[in-house]
């Protein structure tokens, strides 16, 4: 039970009235999944985030199911273990990027990317470590590469996080680029406000002429989670244009794949609530056969 309020309250969902099933937390599920509005595209991108937290350990059956049906709709399920849209085109451009990596290596609190966590338990909440192959012989995956060669030699940079294809940050998906930057002004990775102000203010101003923006999504006991958006018709961080003040502005992908949201989401769901509900009641996972 509270691993399930854990994760959809940690993208800023509250429980709703949905069905009632036999097992109280598949009904806990359906509350939660109640609350969400699934013609928001900000609400979509969380959602997915709840779903990826409970797909990890899903059997290959539905894992598989899961793969197929993400594909017929405009998503895509990564090695590490991580939904993305990729019915949009990317529109982060490589300066954009460069420019990304130049004020974080200029920035005190950039260069600690990481924030108060080792390096590989900041990856750790965004990329399943042990999925990622190692290029180090001498290791099994990611996770084996990163302490050798960040704690025990030291002998790559500090920004090599950016630069290595694995972790896709310098060629990946837009979301991806963007869900690191978001995560890097998590609470508890960072808990001097002003060092979360500076980094918000610099990142923004260098997303903005590609149509991005870091926002304000939830708090957690009264500090801001970080989540990513969409603005459009102008530039810099001057408060009088930010896109909350601007209701009814179009997000740029609704015209491409995901016209509504719904749509694309809705044929994936059941596939979702298989791997749930067999997680969190026995009962269900017995149906149609013995145990």
């Amino acid at each position: 039970m509270h691993d399930i309020e854990r994760i959809w309250q940690d993208e800023g969902f509250a429980p709703g009235i949905g069905q009632v099933f036999s097992g109280s937390r598949m009904s806990l599920w359906s509350d939660f999944e109640s609350s969400v509005q699934w013609w928001n595209w900000d609400h979509t991108v969380r959602v997915m985030r709840v779903y990826e937290e409970c797909i990890i350990d899903a059997e290959l059956e539905y894992r598989e199911k899961l793969v197929q049906q993400l594909a017929r709709n405009g998503f895509r399920f990564t090695d590490a273990d991580k939904i993305e849209y990729v019915g949009a085109t990317n529109r982060i451009t490589e300066v954009t990027r460069t420019r990304v990596l130049d004020f974080l290596r200029t920035n005190t609190g950039g260069t600690r990317w990481s924030g108060r966590f080792e390096e590989a338990d900041f990856l750790k909440r965004l990329y399943n470590l042990t999925a990622i192959p190692s290029d180090d012989p001498r290791f099994p995956d990611a996770q084996g590469d990163i302490l050798q060669h960040r704690v025990n030699n030291e002998d790559w940079d500090d920004d090599w996080v950016f630069h290595d294809p694995r972790f896709e940050l310098s060629s990946g998906t837009d979301g991806m680029l963007l869900r690191f930057l978001a995560e890097m002004l998590h609470p508890a990775a960072r808990t001097d406000p002003t060092e979360v102000t500076i980094l918000l203010s610099g990142l923004n101003d260098v997303l903005a002429p590609d149509s991005y923006e870091l926002h304000e999504k939830a708090t957690i006991s009264g500090r801001p989670l970080f989540g990513w958006r969409t603005r459009r018709g102008f530039h810099g961080s001057s408060p009088n244009h930010l896109l909350q003040n601007r209701p009814g502005m179009p997000n740029p992908f609704m015209g491409q794949v995901l016209h509504r949201p719904v749509r694309r989401i809705k044929p994936f769901r059941p596939v979702i609530h298989s791997i749930v509900f067999r997680q969190v009641d026995p009962a269900y996972a017995c149906r149609g056969r013995s145990c």
